[in-house]
């Protein structure tokens, strides 16, 4: 019957329906008339009345298809009872759908409503005080108080500048509070909000109008006492606003390093994690602009640490090369916000990403343009001061050198002793192992470490590490040895670069809470420095300063040792029954210890330049080749020392061509022997070769005269108990 009279069932059931209301509402009588109700109840009364009269308009034409609609219905109704069950579920799923559309659509027109609406300043604190009050409490859903609070943010529209600020903090702290307790961190999609709340608060710091000038007061220790930066604030006709951003910024930096440490640096969610470094370091370059133009130069200075921290390591090509993906990254941002907002004409002064203060100056901009410079230029207060500060750019030596001379004029103890460091840690990358050698020396930072926090010791220790690389890379063997050997004297340099824990002794596995505890003691994987690299150069240079001593007390047990950990290393070496084939890097460098011992410097360079650990050098051609100087000189030195007594001349053009050195070096090394009197000679011009004077003991001379030297010692010490 449906199908015959061309109208469909859910037209036809809602017309009855209709016809059935107005029937109830005319048998009401008065209840339902227009009396007692409001203005807006008296609207929907017409617009109800206008569509029905419309509605019955258009049903008089289906008039004979109603009536026989309804007896098709009722009669089908009452006979049918085994009506067919498609038939019955479809009509099932109308109704159901044409209700849920109806609640969908009354749902979006009151969120229409409720977005349109205008929220005035009582009514934004009002609804704040009233999530501010259950936040903490248990039972409260954490994130439904962040969405209470972000939908609160949406309504602050301008003049609402300051509450807009106040409710942007609160909702940072809400973010932070969705981060686990104890030993786990935060997941980055609120590690990104976070963020966001932070940008967006100091857009709307920055951006506010003159008439409404925000000044940013901390709050006081006490809650129940007055502020004073209040009233100030109000003498001088300006807008206090209560927060701290630079505690927002340290614990969004601290986040971001907990999460690090506690993610497999093998995966890719490590790699994933890292690129949101480009977003920290923005954050703290904004933060470091409105302190640093607004003359709170003790927190830029502590924004300057923090921003030291995440670049002191890197290397020029790889800063560049970061800098480049970071404004990449948050020019996409940009154009993408920009995007969103255009379609529906709103400013973006108040809720962009990316403060438009910031803009590119300087002779690179046009080449480089915003992903390459950035420049920190007036701030909207200051406008008229023409000054500018030059924060984070492709020049890493510039970067480092402004941030650590304003860290050194306006920073505590602590951050200034940090920042020496890091520019030293920087100057040792950059080869310049003199200067930052002095630098350590001068500020006696070496009398600060012991008791100290754990993380400046860890930061000493790294710079040491890295004095003895840059000294080795320069060739200055006696360096390194100075700078590494109480470093690498234990097994626990691992620990002491706090790049690894220890083993523990009595029991195989650590329990899950116990390694993320040891885990959070750790620094970033990304920032290691290569331990195989480490031991390699502390070895190499043991040997080649171990070496030729040995050969110059042969028979003299004991001797002076230079590095007590290379000579119990090489004693446990040489006491192995079998020596098979080397296999790692100790067994590398011992071997090709006793092939310099007997003058073989081919085969000692050979074992020494296998290591892989050259490779690892971005300068590994030049290391390679001063190794193999190194070895060619200490050959020639071991080979004098050793079997000088039995020649009486020695060829310097025959020393020339066994050991491929020029003339000129071979001189040079003779000579300085024969002024430190390592050997007993001197040169023969004409010739051109030196005179050996047989002036060294054997084995038995010397012996003796070790013998007469205890005999005396032992007679002194008689008399002087004889004496007493």
């Amino acid at each position: 019957a449906l199908v015959e009279h061309r109208i469909s069932r859910l037209h036809s059931e809602a017309a009855e329906e209709e016809d059935d209301e107005e029937e109830e509402v005319e048998e009401e009588g008065e209840e339902g008339k227009v009396g007692g109700r409001t203005d807006g109840a008296r609207k929907r009364a017409r617009a109800l009345n206008g569509l029905t009269q419309r509605m019955r308009k258009f049903m008089l034409k289906f008039d004979t298809q109603l009536e026989a609609f309804k007896k098709d219905y009722e009669g089908s109704f009452d006979t049918d009872e085994d009506e067919d069950e498609d038939d019955q579920e479809d009509r099932d799923i109308d109704v159901e759908d044409i209700t849920h559309e109806k609640k969908k659509t009354k749902r979006e027109q009151e969120e229409e409503e409720e977005k349109q609406k205008e929220w005035r300043a009582e009514l934004v604190e009002k609804k704040l005080a009233e999530v501010i009050a259950v936040r903490g409490k248990k039972g409260t859903d954490k994130e439904e108080t962040v969405k209470k609070l972000e939908k609160i943010v949406e309504h602050t529209f301008p003049p609402l500048y300051k509450q807009r600020v106040q409710v942007l903090f609160f909702v940072v702290a809400a973010y932070f509070d969705l981060s686990p307790p104890g030993l786990s961190h935060m997941k980055a999609e609120r590690w990104k909000g976070a963020y966001r709340g932070i940008v967006k608060a100091l857009n709307v710091l920055q951006n506010a109008p003159a008439n409404v000038p925000l000044v940013l007061v901390e709050a006081p220790d006490d809650i129940n006492e007055p502020n004073p930066a209040m009233a100030d604030c109000k003498e001088d006709d300006k807008v206090a606003v209560e927060g701290n951003l630079m505690v927002y910024l340290e614990r969004l930096d601290d986040e971001f390093t907990k999460a690090l440490q506690l993610t497999d640096p093998h995966t890719e969610e490590y790699i994933k994690r890292l690129t949101d470094e480009g977003l920290l370091m923005d954050a703290a370059e904004r933060v470091f602009h409105y302190y640093f133009t607004r003359k709170m130069v003790k927190h830029a200075a502590r924004v300057a640490s923090r921003l030291l921290d995440h670049i002191y390591y890197r290397r020029p090509e790889e800063h560049t090369r970061l800098m480049t993906r970071q404004r990449a990254q948050t020019e996409q941002q940009k154009k993408k916000r920009a995007g969103k907002d255009g379609d529906t004409g709103e400013e973006l002064a108040a809720d962009d990403y990316f403060d438009p203060t910031f803009v590119p100056q300087g002779p690179t901009a046009d080449v480089l343009g915003d992903e390459l410079l950035r420049v920190v230029t007036k701030a909207p207060a200051a406008r008229t001061a023409g000054t500018s500060v030059l924060c984070l750019t492709p020049n890493l030596e510039e970067c480092i050198s402004r941030l650590n001379s304003i860290i050194l004029k306006h920073g505590d103890e602590r951050c200034k002793a940090r920042a020496i460091l890091c520019r030293v840690y920087h100057l040792c990358l950059m080869d310049q192992f003199t200067q930052a050698r002095d630098m350590v020396l001068m500020s006696r930072v070496q009398d600060q470490v012991l008791g100290t926090v754990p993380s400046f010791q860890i930061l000493y220790n790294r710079v040491l590490a890295q004095l003895g690389l840059a000294a080795f890379r320069l060739g200055q063997l006696k360096d390194v040895h100075m700078a590494l050997n109480d470093l690498c004297a234990t097994q626990r340099v691992k620990e002491y670069l706090a790049q690894g824990y220890q083993p523990l002794k009595f029991q195989q596995d650590r329990r899950p809470e116990q390694e993320k505890i040891e885990k959070l003691k750790l620094i970033p994987y990304h920032m290691h420095i290569n331990l195989d690299l480490l031991e390699s150069v502390n070895l190499v240079s043991a040997m080649l300063l171990e070496t030729p001593a040995a050969a110059a007390n042969i028979h003299d047990t004991r001797r002076r040792v230079l590095s007590k950990a290379y000579h119990k290393l090489l004693q446990h070496y040489e006491a192995q029954i079998f020596l098979g084939p080397p296999e790692n890097t100790r067994d590398h460098i011992f071997a090709a210890s006793r092939a310099l011992l007997r003058g073989e410097w081919r085969e000692a360079a050979t074992l020494v330049l296998k290591l892989p650990a050259w490779d690892l050098q971005p300068t590994a051609e030049q290391i390679k080749s001063m190794i193999r100087q190194k070895v060619k000189e200490e050959a020639l030195r071991v080979y004098l020392l050793q079997y000088s007594q039995f020649f009486e001349s020695v060829s310097i053009t025959a020393l020339a061509e066994r050991y491929e050195l020029p003339l000129n070096s071979i001189h040079a090394l003779v000579s300085k022997m024969l002024n430190n009197e390592e050997i007993a000679g001197s040169w023969d011009q004409p010739a051109g070769c030196i005179r050996i004077n047989h002036n060294v003991p054997t084995k038995l001379q010397h012996l003796c005269l070790t013998a007469a030297d205890r005999l005396s010692g032992m007679l002194e010490h008689n008399e002087r108990l004889l004496e007493d």
